[in-house]
């Protein structure tokens, strides 16, 4: 004789041994494991669009010139002697040199990637 509870239950597929192993999942669960799906088809679709959107090297050209305008500013901070206050703080002028360097090796690295992509 069958337990009647059991005739209740929810059996579907689920693919987590292999497509055919079949399983007891609660509604809840069910509904979880649905939802996750579904989010996943949507970031998956989102990667897709982003990949179409912009290349390596568009992506690549706009990062070097991005961090070359960053490297200019600190230069130019340097030169007029610009000073800079955060909350009170006053920022040392070592600062600036430290940006120039980090922001000029990324603006070359991201232009000479670039010009590789192309």
């Amino acid at each position: 004789m069958k337990d009647p509870k059991a005739a209740k239950r929810k059996v579907r597929r689920v693919g987590i041994i292999s497509p055919r192993h079949r399983a007891y999942v609660p509604p809840v669960a069910a509904r979880l494991t649905d939802h996750l799906r579904d989010i996943a088809g949507m970031v998956n679709l989102i990667d897709q669009q982003a990949e179409c959107e912009m290349s390596i090297k568009t992506f690549s050209l706009v990062a070097g010139v991005v961090f070359a305008v960053v490297a200019l500013v600190q230069i130019l901070r340097i030169v007029m002697a610009w000073e800079v206050v955060i909350g009170g703080w006053a920022a040392p002028m070592w600062f600036s040199w430290i940006a120039v360097v980090v922001a000029g090796f990324l603006s070359f690295t991201g232009l000479r990637f670039a010009a590789r992509a192309g």
